[in-house]
């Protein structure tokens, strides 16, 4: 079966919760392929994996700069605008907490 964009953004999120630390490459591919569905995806869908990885101490700078560019792109389906105040907070917090600049994301 497909997973929806909402299933791979929730099973990141809860790997997060339980602080998942068995095998960072496979939470990577995970990501990767959430990434390669942006389009399909809610603000919600974004914030939640971005935080999971803060959780599990996994740096994915490919996935965290996919992330940044998709949502400041002009034309985005998922402009920062649509994010509420917490889902914006959590996302810019974990940019911080993976030490993740992206300049465009915090203009």
């Amino acid at each position: 079966p497909r997973f929806a964009p909402q299933n791979m953004s929730n099973l990141l999120h809860g790997l997060g919760l339980v602080t998942f630390d068995r095998d960072d490459d496979f939470v990577r591919t995970v990501a990767d392929h959430l990434a390669s569905r942006f389009d399909e995806c809610t603000a919600q869908d974004v914030a939640n994996p971005v935080t999971a990885l803060m959780r599990m101490c996994i740096p994915h700078d490919r996935f965290l700069r996919a992330t940044a560019t998709y949502v400041t792109s002009p034309g985005s389906k998922l402009p920062l605008c649509d994010f509420t105040p917490q889902e914006l907070a959590n996302t810019v917090y974990a940019f911080d907490a993976l030490q993740v600049f992206d300049a465009t994301l915090f203009q």
